[in-house]
């Protein structure tokens, strides 16, 4: 079993995100070929990379399970939370749920930094 396999589940989630179809022309072998190159971790960075050039972060779950800790990517795609703070990204907020003690979940209240929308940038 390859590399790949432990990971190919939260990756493929974000992959779909990306509708990476949409941005080509691809052909029914789309599927075959990402599942063979996600079997590496070559395939992984790749795919990764891609992500990141893209701007695309990884959605945050609040069921998620924050046992085992957060890892978000390095985009910067700043969100207001409703606790008033200007988060780098949805993950980063994600992430400071899982480190905070307060009952409350933090929510994003607008897609830019807090006091501007995109719309003001």
């Amino acid at each position: 079993m390859g590399f790949g396999y432990i990971y190919w589940p939260k990756i493929w989630d974000w992959l779909q995100l990306l509708h990476l179809p949409s941005l080509c022309h691809c052909t029914w072998s789309y599927t075959s070929y990402l599942a063979h190159a996600m079997s590496s971790p070559v395939g992984i960075m790749v795919v990764l990379s891609i992500m990141v050039i893209l701007g695309h972060s990884a959605p945050f779950d609040p069921a998620v399970d924050c046992s085992g800790g957060v890892m978000c990517l390095a985009v910067y795609r700043p969100v207001c939370g409703s606790d008033g703070n200007t988060y780098s990204n949805a993950c980063e907020l994600g992430a400071a749920n899982c480190a905070s003690t307060k009952d409350e979940w933090i929510t994003v209240v607008s897609q830019g930094a807090c006091g501007k929308s995109l719309s003001e940038v």
